[in-house]
């Protein structure tokens, strides 16, 4: 019993160390917010997307966002650096 009792205890304190040390480095913002040549390249790329959401994200010191939206029938997800470059799409589940 007492083993069981210290791996819990351990796995708990990992837990709560990498929530600490590595905190979320996105943040939801409002679709309005969202520069205008992050929006302009996704209107380009994907003339009828209806956008759904978007997160702010930092990583290494780089801001990029992840933008969701509609296409057709399709919901997918695009990463986009501020200055409008799209690096990454991807088909959303």
């Amino acid at each position: 019993m007492q083993t069981m009792r210290t791996k819990f205890v351990g796995w708990m304190i990992v837990t709560v160390v990498g929530f600490w040390a590595f905190p979320s480095l996105a943040d939801d913002i409002a679709l309005t917010d969202l520069p205008k040549t992050v929006t302009q390249a996704i209107q380009k790329r994907f003339p009828s997307a209806k956008l759904i959401s978007a997160e702010k994200e930092n990583d290494n010191n780089q801001t990029h966002y992840e933008v969701k939206f509609q296409n057709g029938n399709q919901k997918q997800k695009v990463h986009v650096k501020p200055n409008g470059s799209i690096y990454k799409v991807e088909i959303d589940d």
